[in-house]
């Protein structure tokens, strides 16, 4: 794995940490970090094959070229990120932002599997980090919070 990958990837584990200790009185700025793990994910994947970018757009069209066209990744993988994009740019910028703590749950719970297993092959993962990175089980966005136990 590249330096700038495992730096990558490294940097998702920090921005779902917080996101995780945002939830869900914060639901706005959970969500925005839920995103960001998304987006750290999608870069890793792309440095793997030499790709950067230094805009968001760049990142999610490349994503959708290199991986999602060529079958290495389902589509939905692609809208999530699309979507927690969306919920980020709201949450950000919007001065009445409405992101409830299901908005940020679903983006938190989309992050865990964001790495379908074709795209993991693309890289090296070793077992600590696949093992956070994959849900027990399908749990409601509204149950992982009032669980107080978020799967990761």
């Amino acid at each position: 794995m590249k330096e700038i990958t495992d730096a990558l990837l490294r940097k998702a584990d920090r921005s779902i940490a917080v996101a995780k200790k945002l939830l869900p009185s914060e639901a706005d700025f959970a969500a925005a970090r839920a995103y960001y793990a998304m987006f750290y994910i999608a870069e890793a994947l792309l440095a793997e094959r030499d790709l950067r970018f230094s805009k968001h757009a760049g990142v999610h069209s490349a994503l959708g070229e290199h991986f999602v066209k060529t079958g290495l990744m389902e589509p939905k993988y692609h809208r999530w990120l699309v979507t927690a994009f969306a919920k980020r740019i709201a949450a950000d910028y919007g001065v009445e932002a409405e992101i409830t703590p299901d908005d940020a749950m679903r983006s938190f719970s989309r992050h865990m599997i964001f790495l379908p297993p074709l795209a993991i092959s693309s890289f090296p993962i070793d077992d600590q980090r696949s093992q956070r990175s994959t849900p027990k089980r399908c749990v409601a966005p509204s149950e992982l919070y009032a669980l107080n136990s978020l799967p990761c």
